[in-house]
């Protein structure tokens, strides 16, 4: 999920300092509240990336980012970037899951954003369609449970981190009877300035998330059986989602199944290369994997 920021003029007529570093589309993270068997990560603590990443400062001064339409699988944005001596410069935004997918540029300058309209604050719980929306704090950072019919469905963090006056304005969530995307929308007003965002929620990989943490609670009670179904659901849930690869190569090394957990592991590794080669050169659940003639060829793949 990624932050959108949108970065406007002071109060007072003045506006932000832009700090060094390129202008353009600023993208924090909004990520899960879970982690995996071999990379456990307790509340409180910073949530790993899943999208780029950018200072917030590397926003032009006078800049303006607005939600225009919440698709099933994508986000549309209008971005207007104030030139100076040139007017506005107007462009479209087009996000999946991944990051940007396109954009279109105004060939000529166009009008100031519109001003945007007061809108009462959500309160939490929050009725959304057939959802209810759950608020927490956990460090730095909020947590929203969607739950429905009571039960929780989704999970995921939003990386609204040390964020001055934080006030939050809307949520708008995809259609569909599993959304994959919702947008929250915040403001925040300190010491003159004004900074207004959308965060995006991958739902998706929250719902997977969710099913990762089930499967972990199995795992750590050396259920393998059990946490195996639940980290095979995470995958087909979110078929991206690294951890999810990574926890079942894990569960299918310790029931005996190893051909298929080199398989997932090959999986995990492509979509996370680093970190998890790094954790499963320690992980005792893979020790079975290690006098294998392949393994240190898979470890040392792509380095």
């Amino acid at each position: 999920m990624a932050s959108l920021i949108d970065r406007d003029s002071s109060a007072d007529g003045g506006s932000l300092p832009a700090p060094g570093g390129p202008g353009g589309l600023g993208l924090l993270l909004a990520l899960l509240s879970t982690g995996c068997v071999a990379l456990a990560q307790p509340p409180g603590t910073a949530p790993r990336p899943g999208f780029p990443v950018a200072d917030p400062g590397d926003l032009p001064p006078r800049h303006h980012l607005r939600l225009q339409a919440l698709e099933e699988e994508r986000v549309i944005l209008r971005e207007w970037i104030r030139a100076d001596g040139r007017g506005w410069q107007l462009r479209e935004l087009v996000l999946d899951r991944r990051g940007i997918l396109q954009t279109a540029t105004t060939p000529e300058p166009a009008g100031a954003p519109p001003a945007r309209q007061p809108a009462p604050a959500p309160t939490f719980p929050l009725e959304i369609g057939r959802h209810e929306l759950r608020q927490e704090r956990v460090g730095e950072h909020l947590r929203f449970t969607f739950a429905r019919q009571g039960e929780a469905h989704a999970t995921v963090l939003a990386s609204l981190v040390e964020v001055p006056g934080l006030e939050l304005v809307s949520l708008e969530v995809g259609p569909g009877r599993s959304p994959a995307l919702a947008a929250l929308s915040w403001r925040s007003q300190a010491a003159g300035a004004v900074v207004e965002g959308v965060e995006i929620l991958d739902l998706r990989r929250g719902r997977a998330a969710l099913a990762l943490d089930r499967g972990l609670e199995h795992h750590a009670a050396g259920r393998y059986q059990e946490s195996r179904e639940h980290f095979r659901h995470a995958g087909e849930l979110d078929p991206d989602f690294a951890e999810a690869a990574y926890d079942l190569a894990c569960a299918e090394a310790l029931l005996g199944a190893h051909d298929e957990a080199m398989r997932l592991l090959a999986r995990a590794f492509e979509l996370s290369p680093d970190r998890l080669r790094a954790v499963a050169e320690e992980d005792e659940d893979l020790a079975a994997l290690r006098e294998r003639p392949d393994w240190l060829p898979l470890l040392r793949e792509g380095r």
